[in-house]
């Protein structure tokens, strides 16, 4: 009961003090219009602190602003011809707005493929450094509030000759998993088993390839197959395929 008290007591007590002072101000109108100038700049700076504020919190452990949910990786070449590489990224938001992601990929195939983003052409050129990944921003088709999930999907598209057998995605935020999916609708028989690896991203050294698995073709439905739940943060993961 005194705690109530003593709660109502503070919050009359704050009124009338906010009240006398209004009160004087009122009387010399200089005055007020001073008194109101200041205060007004003092709230604006306070809430514009309170956003930095904010921002940093709900950022500070993903640089991007978002988290990686899923990456699934999915490599098609039916016909013997012509292959597409397709990333679909399902991300959650970790910024009160997110409406732009950047995309990374290096392109390891001869000649430009044609490059696509949600099934639109785009342009796409690399950097010429074979140390460095290319980078395209990506517009998301809405902007993401904190915490909203998406996804987009890039995609690579060559001839059978131009592609090497090999598909990755590099993991340096922390992500739920990551799928990998060899569709080869023109193969037919037994074919040797794919090796899945992992290089290290760190830079200044040499990176060797970490071999994780050996994964078997399913002659049935003719693809290889694997998922990496919560992958190593640090590392490039990619499988690699007889041609």
């Amino acid at each position: 009961m005194l705690n109530i008290v003593g709660k109502i007591f503070a919050v009359v007590s704050g009124v009338c003090s906010i009240v006398g002072v209004v009160s004087m101000f009122l009387l010399d109108k200089d005055r007020f219009l001073v008194a109101v100038i200041v205060y007004s700049i003092a709230i604006t700076a306070f809430f514009i602190a309170v956003y930095i504020h904010v921002l940093r919190s709900l950022s500070f452990r993903y640089k991007d602003k978002y988290k990686r949910i899923a990456v699934l990786n999915t490599f098609t070449c039916d016909d013997g011809k012509t292959v597409v590489f397709e990333t679909r990224k399902f991300i959650q938001s970790k910024a009160p707005f997110l409406n732009e992601v950047t995309y990374e990929r290096k392109w390891q195939g001869r000649g430009m493929p044609i490059f696509k983003v949600n099934g639109h052409p785009v342009n796409y050129s690399t950097n010429g450094n074979p140390d460095e990944f290319d980078k395209v921003s990506i517009k998301l088709d809405k902007t993401l509030a904190y915490n909203e999930t998406s996804f987009y999907t890039t995609s690579h598209e060559c001839q059978y000759s131009e592609y090497e057998p090999r598909f990755g995605c590099k993991v340096d935020e922390p992500t739920d998993f990551i799928q990998f999916r060899i569709l080869l609708g023109s193969k037919n028989g037994k074919q040797k088993p794919a090796k899945l690896y992992k290089r290290s991203l760190k830079s200044g050294g040499v990176s060797t390839d970490q071999l994780i698995k050996s994964i078997d073709f399913d002659q049935k439905h003719k693809l290889y197959f694997y998922v990496i739940e919560h992958p190593e943060i640090g590392y490039n993961y990619f499988i690699v395929w007889d041609k």
